[in-house]
């Protein structure tokens, strides 16, 4: 008999304007926690996984369907919350306006935490599962809090995205056009302040100049979890026939914070044989090595409590 997991669906208000944790204000965005049970005691024993999805994905699909059977259903102590970032789903926004930016979804994700905490009348940290874009955001909110994040998971990560996207804007609208199979013709638009932003915000320092934007971020993870003093651990999975996202940045990026951190037990690449994108064949057995390299490196003991 299949396992049906208790929800409790939420909204809350994501600021459209700064990075700052707040629920003040902002664009409705919609979401949903699965527990084998909503006492709030029950949830503050356990884990929780928040899943971030991918560009003009939505918060229900094969993916996350598999995080919440697989953590739910084996973990009777831990929680799964999945969102719509904005322009997306039953979320409020738009892929083209100026808001739809890192700044924007990365605000998105910690009101969604906030409202976690709220519900579970603590405050934690969680376990993020990123797909795509979402890995990207996953990996930027561990760089800027890294207080809220215990651990990563990375599907096929966008990590390596600001080179692509810059070749993708149209000259004309001064929109990036991404090519995709799911759109009726061909583009996904979103608005160019992505990228303007992003320069803005988060990479345009002297001292990286020179490097890929998955250099910097790598760089400033493991400057991050130096400075904090604890080792964030990331499994991060990518096929190697994705036509998407090269698999070879979510490879050096793993390797770099490796080298940087002097570790190789709690940041592991798992290349995917003949693995695309999606990774939906593939991602009941990402989870089970995920889980398993979280509960080696203590971050889940008995496989469904924290260790802070």
């Amino acid at each position: 008999m299949r396992f049906l997991p208790l929800i409790a669906p939420f909204e809350v208000a994501s600021s459209s304007v700064d990075t700052g944790i707040t629920n003040n204000g902002g664009l409705k965005i919609v979401g949903d926690l699965f527990s084998a049970s909503l006492e709030s005691s029950s949830l503050r024993t356990g884990s929780s996984f928040v899943y971030l999805h991918g560009l003009k994905s939505v918060r229900a699909s094969v993916k996350s369907d598999a995080l919440r059977d697989k953590v739910v259903g084996e973990l009777p102590c831990c929680s799964v919350t999945r969102f719509d970032f904005r322009g997306h789903g039953d979320s409020c926004g738009d892929l083209k306006t100026a808001d739809f930016t890192l700044t924007g979804l990365l605000s998105d994700c910690s009101s969604v935490l906030n409202e976690i905490d709220r519900m579970n009348n603590n405050p934690q940290r969680y376990i993020l599962v990123g797909s795509s874009l979402g890995g990207f955001v996953a990996c930027w909110m561990a760089c800027l809090y890294p207080e809220r994040v215990a651990g990563l998971v990375l599907l096929a990560p966008g990590i390596g995205l600001k080179e692509s996207w810059q070749q993708l804007i149209n000259k004309r609208t001064g929109e990036i056009e991404i090519p995709s199979d799911w759109v009726s013709d061909g583009f996904i638009r979103i608005s160019s302040n992505f990228l303007k932003d992003f320069d803005h915000r988060y990479f345009n320092t002297n001292s990286e100049t020179k490097l890929s934007s998955a250099g910097v971020l790598a760089l400033r993870l493991a400057n991050t979890m130096k400075r904090i003093g604890r080792v964030i651990p990331i499994y991060c999975a990518h096929g190697d026939k994705d036509d998407v996202l090269d698999w070879r940045i979510s490879e050096r990026f793993i390797a770099t914070l490796r080298e940087e951190m002097s570790n190789d037990t709690h940041f592991i690449f798992d290349r995917v044989t003949n693995g695309d994108h999606r990774l939906a064949d593939d991602v009941h057995d990402i989870y089970d090595k995920a889980i398993n390299m979280f509960t080696i490196n203590k971050l889940l003991k008995d496989q469904d409590k924290l260790q802070f």
